[in-house]
């Protein structure tokens, strides 16, 4: 962690188990945080040498780090489509389509189309 020296991590959290999912998802023991983005991952004597005085130091007591995931994998176009709509999912009776139909009339002017 030459590369690194003179560096502090704003965060640090050690003695983990940290899923790096790389090539041969390697798991470490910690991890720096430097402006909201991760500085280094590696064995917690390494990763405690970039504390400094203002580092906040987290003791993961050997519980797991996983990525977050940030693609909810929707289909935008889709999905507002849907939104457009009154939904029937669920229905059981056309007591139920008329009960949801008239939920949305309640949201429209008066002699504006409900978006079925």
């Amino acid at each position: 962690m030459a590369e690194l020296e003179g560096v502090s991590a704003d965060s640090i959290f050690y003695s983990g188990k940290i899923i790096t999912v790389d090539q041969k998802f390697s798991i470490s023991e910690a991890f720096a945080v430097k402006n909201g983005r991760f500085l280094a991952v590696g064995k917690d004597s390494a990763i405690m040498s970039l504390a400094g005085p203002k580092t906040e130091i987290y003791n993961l007591k050997g519980k797991t780090v996983v990525p977050g995931l940030i693609d909810s994998h929707i289909h935008f176009q889709l999905v507002a489509q849907e939104r457009m709509f009154v939904s029937l999912e669920g229905v059981k009776s056309m007591a139920d389509i008329a009960s949801r139909i008239g939920e949305a009339a309640k949201k429209v002017k008066k002699g504006e189309w409900i978006p079925t």
